[in-house]
């Protein structure tokens, strides 16, 4: 009897050893992600051609043209601080000081570091 006992409390370790293991999950290095560049664009296909559009007219300086394709960006992928950079520059282009300041600000509720840099910047 004593012999069944232990081998019980035996058996229950290595259960629990067993099932320990198994919800940890595997262990591996910690995965960091790439960092983003200014030239980074956003997440989905269709805001990507958007902001490069944005980008180009911005070069133009067609600017109404370049905050029109940047909205449709926005509600696209309202997300991604790259959108929200381009639209604060845009605003500072343009002198509109609080304006930059506000998508800057929205922007790095979402930014990696390098896009978190630029839009700091803008602050």
């Amino acid at each position: 009897m004593v012999s069944r006992i232990v081998l019980s409390r035996l058996e229950l370790a290595c259960l629990m050893l067993v099932l320990g293991a198994c919800a940890a999950g595997p262990r591996h290095a910690p995965v960091t992600p790439p960092q983003e560049s200014t030239l980074a664009i956003p997440h989905t296909s269709a805001s990507a051609g958007l902001v490069s559009e944005a980008r180009a007219a911005r070069g133009k300086g067609q600017y109404l043209r370049a905050g029109d394709l940047l909205q449709r960006a926005l509600r696209i992928d309202s997300r991604n601080a790259v959108i929200y950079l381009e639209l604060a520059r845009l605003q500072a282009d343009q002198g509109e000081v609080e304006a930059a300041v506000s998508f800057a600000e929205r922007g790095l509720l979402y930014c990696r570091p390098a896009v978190c840099e630029e839009l700091r910047q803008l602050l």
